[in-house]
């Protein structure tokens, strides 16, 4: 009997330990299919591409050259024509006025750059505005090159300037031409930071014919113009102007032996 009892009692507790594990399993949350570890990497590598793809298609910094004709101002105000008549003798005579002669070699100073095709120094491109001009180029060396053989060139059709170099952004909106009815229209849009950089040194920089650098053209920039041309420290120098270039003098190149 007792045998029985004991059967009987273990019989049950098999029974209720079945049940209870069904209960459990019935109430327990279906589990998670395993994560897919491939989307993982495949979910960054898009994101990389991404980046990468909007990197490459981000405008390169540039250096831009400002240049400033000095004195225009005064000389129109004395002479605001761009031909002076002379009436005092029995013949009317007249001459090519200061004020046209000047902006006429200024003009010619800009496009001796922009006919250079054979020129790795000369600027891709080249934006004048009456006595004032942008000039764009690929890298510090090439934008110190072609600023001193200009200032030379200013020097030689006796025109002063000012300029001031710059490294930056530089982003065009719109260069055009356009005639509507009577009006002409000429646009000539583009920003960045070059664009400002350059404009103060050449402002704060100081007085007379220079060629001063931003402190955007940094040591390694530096560096690198100096292999041609010199760069002097100013003592006391404006924030936006701490150097100029000595483009009166360009290092010879060394002729190594073949």
């Amino acid at each position: 009997m007792r045998l029985e009892l004991v059967a009987l009692a273990i019989v049950i507790l098999a029974a209720g330990g079945w049940l209870l594990y069904m209960a459990i399993v019935r109430t327990s949350p279906a589990p998670k299919p395993p994560a897919d570890e491939s989307a993982v990497p495949v979910k960054s590598l898009d994101r990389q591409l991404q980046e990468e793809l909007i990197k490459r298609h981000r405008a390169e910094p540039r250096c831009v050259l400002f240049v400033d004709m000095l004195g225009f101002s005064a000389l129109t105000e004395q002479h605001p024509d761009h031909i002076e008549w002379d009436f005092g003798s029995e013949e009317i005579s007249a001459a090519t006025s200061p004020t046209d002669k000047q902006i006429g070699g200024f003009q010619h100073a800009l496009n001796t750059l922009a006919e250079a095709v054979g020129d790795a120094s000369s600027p891709s491109h080249v934006m004048a505005f009456s006595d004032c001009a942008f000039l764009v180029y690929d890298n510090p060396l090439q934008a110190a090159l072609s600023a001193s053989r200009l200032m030379r060139y200013f020097f030689r059709v006796q025109v002063p300037v000012r300029m001031g170099l710059a490294h930056g952004t530089w982003h065009v909106q719109r260069f055009s031409f356009d005639v509507v009815d009577s009006k002409t229209i000429t646009r000539a849009v583009f920003y960045g930071t070059a664009v400002v950089r350059a404009h103060n040194a050449e402002r704060y920089g100081g007085k007379g014919c220079q060629i001063f650098l931003h402190p955007s053209i940094g040591p390694d920039a530096i560096a690198q113009i100096q292999t041609r041309v010199r760069v002097l420290e100013i003592a006391s120098a404006h924030a936006d102007a701490p150097n100029q270039l000595n483009f009166l003098h360009e290092e010879d190149l060394e002729i190594l032996p073949r």
